[in-house]
């Protein structure tokens, strides 16, 4: 149950750093 939780928790934040990351280089060549 831990390890299930820790994934999701590492997903959620590679896919949000991922989504930072492209909004703040599409917004820097606007």
């Amino acid at each position: 149950m831990g390890k299930l939780l820790i994934r999701i928790f590492i997903v959620l934040f590679c896919t949000t750093s991922v989504g930072l990351w492209l909004f703040w280089l599409l917004s820097g060549q606007v």
